[in-house]
């Protein structure tokens, strides 16, 4: 089938209508903020190595998967993975959000860690959703270079 041979009316098209129930957070709340201060929470703990608190508030769940290079990351592996960035800081130098759902904001974020040895630029996508009141990271691709 050859794309040009049809004509498609995109403009009018309206998404259908399903009978759903549950409670869309996201009609509701400002997602820039929110996804703004999961930055901000996540990567003062890294850095200040304070990662038990991600565990402690939730925001980091047994379930929780982290990819890094080749690696997929899970459970008790994700405080020693993310305990190699204690001794840097953060600059992050842009991100963007978008939600995804009724429960889910996507985060992508471009950065940098330094300290006194090694300056790395970094690219990290988050997904995250929300479940009785709190944000917890479901997966996040982190890629340094």
């Amino acid at each position: 089938m050859d794309c040009n041979d049809q004509h498609v009316e995109y403009e009018n098209a309206k998404k259908i209508k399903m009978d759903k129930n549950g409670y869309n957070i996201n009609n509701f709340i400002d997602t820039g903020a929110v996804a703004e201060d999961f930055l901000k929470t996540f990567y003062t703990a890294i850095t200040s190595d304070n990662i038990q608190s991600l565990f402690d508030n939730n925001n980091i769940r047994n379930y929780t998967t982290i990819k890094y290079n080749n690696d997929k990351i899970e459970g008790s592996s994700i405080i020693e993975f993310l305990s190699n960035f204690n001794n840097y800081s953060v600059n992050l130098n842009q991100y963007n959000h978008i939600d995804s759902g009724s429960r889910r904001i996507d985060i992508s974020v471009i950065g940098s860690l330094t300290n006194a040895k090694e300056n790395l630029n970094f690219s990290q996508t988050f997904i995250i959703c929300n479940q009785n009141d709190s944000w917890y990271i479901k997966n996040s691709i982190f890629m340094t270079f």
